[in-house]
């Protein structure tokens, strides 16, 4: 696959700040599926706090973005149930992307309640990209942070050695390092002081 054309794309967490921009440069590609997820969606529209800062996007994307429900809060029996509605929109004899760009990303609140933080940013991330990979063999875009390094020396090149010292810090380096053991032709991407214009 890693010469092929994606002609169709999964973005998780299409409503949040990352992904509502990775939409805006995807939408425009002719000819490729795209869906898009939401921890809600009724009747085909995202629901909920962050979904309402991109409704006019959401309007304006309506034949060329399809939504679906993927709560990465959920048990994993209600995950895998999403992931199975999910799975009955894509077509598994064509080339698929999946660009993760959902988490729960309040650092103090990962630090005081671990195991909704092990939950989303280990377990379920973990559970969808080993669910694209198996199902569909999807080039895994995953979008990941600095905070995977301790702080002390940056900046930081691709090849340093990790060394997270929080507790979202350490989810991230369990994904990346899923990532690097478990698939092939997958991208990481670190970002940090992550802004928006609106």
């Amino acid at each position: 696959m890693q010469n092929r054309v994606i002609e169709q794309w999964i973005v998780i967490g299409g409503t949040g700040q990352t992904g509502h921009r990775v939409l805006e440069f995807l939408v425009p590609e002719q000819g490729t599926k795209i869906l898009a997820t939401s921890r809600s969606v009724e009747k085909g529209i995202p629901t909920g706090a962050l979904a309402s800062t991109i409704m006019s996007d959401v309007s304006k994307w309506r034949s060329k973005v399809e939504w679906l429900a993927v709560d990465l809060e959920a048990e994993p029996a209600d995950l895998k149930t999403q992931l199975f509605a999910l799975a009955k929109r894509l077509d598994p004899k064509k080339s698929t992307g999946l660009i993760f760009a959902a988490a729960f990303t309040n650092v103090e609140v990962c630090e005081s309640d671990p195991k909704k933080c092990e939950r989303i940013n280990e377990q379920n991330t973990i559970a969808v990209l080993d669910w694209a990979y198996q199902e569909f063999s999807a080039k895994i875009v995953f979008y990941s942070t600095d905070y995977v390094f301790d702080g002390k020396a940056g900046p930081y090149t691709e090849d340093v050695s990790r060394n997270a010292i929080s507790k979202y810090g350490h989810a991230k380096v369990l994904v990346e390092e899923w990532i690097e053991q478990k698939t092939s032709n997958a991208l990481i991407l670190r970002t940090t002081g992550v802004y928006d214009y609106l």
